[in-house]
């Protein structure tokens, strides 16, 4: 287009006109520095301008570049008397390697934890918790994110329902002596113990104790009276999902 111009000073005039040739100018944006995930991956850099050759860092001039490698790339682009330059910084990471191990057996009324891995990863649970374990108590199926690097790999594992046969389990002698320690005889709790009954006599077969709550164990009294040291024999009648009835006995010793 043309354009002109006309001055006066006083009675003089003088004018010119000049001739402006708008030329496009190239665009090259390959946006913010990044990270490649996987150490064969490749990396395309599209510099295309219709009608522009291209300089690149490496001497180059194709509009496309392909990057193998950590570096810093840049091209300038020309469309005539314009040019466009942009850079860009390139990182190369691998996924990080997640092993969560082999399904887990969860017993009822238990919890389990699951160990990802090592601390120097960032770990996104499937329940939005982090760090790198995770302390679970129901079954199901869990995944975490490991990321590193803005790398991700995602891991899953199965928590599957165990009906962990019970065990009657007793110890063979007790204290109650109100200390805080050892001061009541009682079974192991169970939530698979479909049926529990335990008494407990004496040396003259007299009965000092009985009870059908498995939470509920002896305090080593007869009714509001402290029983002597010495030798007890208990008897537990219970039955177990998964393993039927029986009958466990044997001697306990109260100490004070």
């Amino acid at each position: 287009s043309d354009l002109s111009v006309a001055v006066q000073v006083g009675t003089c005039v003088d004018a010119d006109t000049v001739n402006v040739n708008y030329n496009p100018v190239p665009l090259v944006n390959f946006g913010p520095d990044t990270v490649v995930c996987g150490l064969d991956e490749t990396l395309i850099l599209d510099a295309t301008n219709p009608g522009a050759t291209y300089l690149w860092q490496d001497g180059s001039t194709a509009p496309i570049f392909e990057v193998n490698d950590d570096g810093l790339y840049f091209v300038t682009a020309t469309l005539g008397i314009c040019s466009d330059q942009d850079s860009i910084a390139v990182n190369y990471s691998s996924f990080p390697s997640v092993n969560l191990g082999p399904d887990i057996l969860l017993c009822p009324d238990e919890t389990a934890t699951i160990i990802a891995g090592d601390p120097v990863f960032v770990y996104t649970w499937i329940d939005g918790s982090t760090g790198n374990t995770l302390t679970v108590s129901t079954p199901g199926t869990y995944y975490v994110d490991v990321n590193s690097n803005g790398c991700v790999t995602r891991a899953f594992i199965d928590v599957i329902p165990d009906p962990c046969i019970c065990e009657i389990i007793v110890p063979d002698a007790f204290t109650p002596n109100n200390d805080g320690v050892n001061d009541i005889f009682k079974q192991l709790d169970c939530s698979l113990m479909n049926q529990y009954n335990m008494k407990i006599f004496n040396r003259w077969g007299q009965m000092v104790f009985e009870t059908s709550d498995i939470n509920q164990g002896w305090d080593g009294k007869f009714g509001d009276r402290e029983c002597e040291v010495r030798a007890y024999v208990y008897v537990i009648e219970y039955d177990i999902e998964e393993r039927g009835s029986g009958i466990s006995k044997g001697s306990l010793l109260l100490i004070r």
